[in-house]
This record gives C-alpha cells, sequence and structure tokens, in this order.
C-alpha cells in the first residue's frame, strides 16, 4: 500500500508545515489578489459571433475549393 503510505505522509508534511506558519498566514492568504476569472460573453454577443464566423460567407474563395470544383467541371 505505498499509494496509502504516501498520502499520509503528505498529510503529515502538511500538518507539520503550518505548525511553523506565523499566526494570521490564512487570513493573508484571503487577502492577496489573484487574476479575475475570464467572464461568460452574454449570449447575444456570443450569437452575433458564431454567426459572423460560421454564418457569414466568406469575401474569398479557398483555393483548395476550386482546385477540386475545375477538376470536376473540366
Amino acid at each position: 500500500m505505498a499509494s496509502s503510505e504516501s498520502l499520509a505522509d503528505a498529510i503529515n508534511q502538511l500538518s507539520l508545515a503550518d505548525l511553523n506558519k506565523p499566526d494570521g498566514w490564512i487570513e493573508s492568504m484571503l487577502n492577496q489578489q489573484l487574476p479575475r476569472k475570464r467572464s461568460k460573453p452574454d449570449k447575444s454577443q456570443l450569437r452575433e459571433q458564431l454567426q459572423q464566423e460560421f454564418l457569414t460567407p466568406s469575401p474569398v474563395f479557398s483555393t483548395e475549393w476550386l482546385n477540386k470544383l475545375q477538376k470536376y467541371v473540366f
């Protein structure tokens, strides 16, 4: 049972490390500035983006598709 022994060792190391920390270290962790979570776009923005990406025709025609079509037409 190496995994349970390593888990027990990790727990023991954690508790010993916590005893050496100064008082108030938990509160200092709460006051740390962390990067903001990425906000989700609202539904209308997402809809607009998806329509632009997938439903709006491209102003250029793919060279790959043009080559394929020319093979079948001629």
